[in-house]
């Protein structure tokens, strides 16, 4: 069977209507692309988050450790650095000199005369 070929007329007055219309969907796009910015169904404004940081200890106690090795990634100073440890500014432990890590404790004493237990970092 031999398909049938079809041609299409377009009348004056479809031709009016096909030439308004490609003059004004630009015009149509904006509206709907205005339209789709507005808050839809299911849509949150929540939902973000941030990377991670990756904190904690790098090295245990016993561990060698060699100049300029991060020992504790910390916010704060949750430990304190002692011989051979120096603190960067976004409070990371490092070693100075290549040695073994240890961990001891030693108490604090806070500004209101409170004290507490600190972890301090030595590299010995």
């Amino acid at each position: 069977m031999a398909k049938e070929s079809r041609e299409i007329k377009i009348t004056p007055k479809a031709k009016i209507m096909l030439d308004w219309f490609s003059l004004t969907k630009f015009l149509i796009l904006d509206i709907i692309t205005y339209m789709a910015k507005t808050k839809a169904a299911g849509s949150t404004r929540l939902g973000r988050d941030s990377l991670p940081k990756y904190l904690g200890v790098k090295l245990y106690d016993g561990q060698k450790a060699g100049p300029g090795q991060i020992i504790v990634r910390q916010r704060g100073s949750k430990f304190l650095a002692g011989k051979n440890v120096r603190r960067g500014k976004d409070d990371t432990l490092y070693a100075v000199k290549e040695g073994l890590v240890k961990f001891t404790t030693k108490r604090k004493k806070n500004f209101n005369n409170s004290q507490r237990i600190a972890k301090v970092v030595n590299v010995v």
